[in-house]
């Protein structure tokens, strides 16, 4: 089914990011009509298409289809929430689900009469029919696609091929040829689920305007540049992350970027880098020093103290014009809890953080996720 025109995305039991994000996909689009339901003053999805003419919104009818409900809720529970959420608000604003389950017990009581359409096969347990033991015994396990509907009535489910062939053996091939067929004269296809690429090279990602802006990477939701400010709300940076998920790589990136953008004499970087992994990161002339210890970086903190407390505005004017203080010092940590759980090595500058767009100073540190609750206490990370 992945190649019809009609299908935005598949995802199996094993791609968890392509479930969630097909989740949070269709979680958005419902959002975005609700939003358009009330702005047009409309009722549904018809009465949307009547008012507004715009072909870069999406306004087809969307089915989410689950095979195998029980498993959903089961497995991913963090999930579930969203599904029950599309349930119970995106019929009406042409968001429908599709679902299967071995036994209907699988659905909660509370879910179930959102489902307006049942379609019972056979069963395993005939006991378990919601239309009765009896007349689910009467559907024969040789008539596969035979099934009960509302009020007792029969229904048969046809197989999904037309090349003529009444086998289930080899479906796959007959679903490939359905969708080559339905394909062959499709104008445009679906919107497909965005996923964030395996691989982001550097020039994939679009630059900023600002020379404090950062660009990191792409978001999720829209594929849209993350971008830190420098500046702004991002002067200072704590970044968890286990081994292997990229903290130092987003150090170098931040680096690069930052240098690109400013000259040697507006920006100084001083590093503490107790695994020395950042040693080729810094060019020479914007390198102020480097620690590779608790004792080393307790040093170099105390060579800079003098010269941030030397920029702390004294004036006490509100009209004194105070002139941007350069150079730029931005304390690079990287492995914080490589440095022990002893005095803080930066507490001669824990006065300034607050600070740092006054005085032109920023800490960016990197942390492993282990203890990473109690490390939310540490007086650095704290201020």
């Amino acid at each position: 089914m992945r190649d019809l025109v009609n299908v935005g995305g598949v995802a199996a039991r094993s791609e968890y990011e392509v479930i969630r994000r097909t989740l949070e996909e269709v979680t958005g689009l419902l959002q975005e009509r609700e939003n358009l339901f009330q702005r047009y003053q409309v009722d549904s999805l018809a009465g949307l298409r009547q008012v507004l003419n715009d072909r870069s919104v999406n306004l087809a009818e969307v089915v989410l289809l689950i095979d195998g409900y029980g498993q959903l809720a089961e497995e991913f529970e963090d999930l579930s929430e969203m599904v029950f959420d599309l349930l119970r608000r995106g019929g009406a604003h042409g968001i429908h689900v599709v679902a299967t389950t071995n036994r209907w017990n699988e659905i909660r009581l509370a879910q179930q009469s959102f489902f307006g359409t049942k379609i019972e096969l056979r069963l395993s347990d005939p006991t378990e029919s919601a239309h009765g033991r009896k007349l689910a015994e009467t559907i024969s396990a040789e008539r596969p696609g035979r099934a009960l509907l509302a009020g007792g009535l029969f229904a048969h489910i046809a197989l999904p091929r037309i090349d003529q062939v009444a086998s289930a053996d080899d479906l796959a091939e007959g679903l490939r040829k359905l969708s080559e067929a339905v394909s062959a004269g499709a104008v445009e296809r679906a919107v497909a689920v965005r996923l964030l690429p395996t691989d982001l090279k550097p020039d994939q990602v679009k630059i900023p305007p600002g020379k404090a802006e950062v660009a990191l990477g792409l978001d999720e939701r829209d594929l849209s540049t993350v971008v830190l400010d420098t500046e702004g709300a991002d002067r200072h940076l704590v970044i968890f992350g286990d081994a292997g998920t990229g903290r130092t790589t987003m150090l170098r990136r931040l680096v690069s970027e930052l240098v690109r953008t400013h000259g040697p004499d507006e920006l100084v970087f001083a590093v503490v880098d107790p695994r020395r992994s950042l040693t080729d990161v810094v060019p020479k002339e914007y390198l102020g020093g480097v620690a590779t210890s608790a004792v080393l970086a307790q040093k170099l903190v105390a060579a800079i103290a003098p010269e941030i407390e030397g920029r702390v505005p004294n004036s006490v004017d509100e009209n004194a014009k105070v002139s941007p203080a350069t150079p730029k010092v931005i304390i690079l940590i990287d492995d914080y809890d490589a440095l022990g759980s002893g005095a803080s090595p930066f507490s001669a500058l824990l006065p300034y953080i607050p600070m740092g767009q006054e005085v032109g100073l920023s800490v960016v540190l990197t942390r492993r996720m282990t203890g990473a609750s109690r490390a939310m206490y540490d007086q650095l990370i704290s201020t």
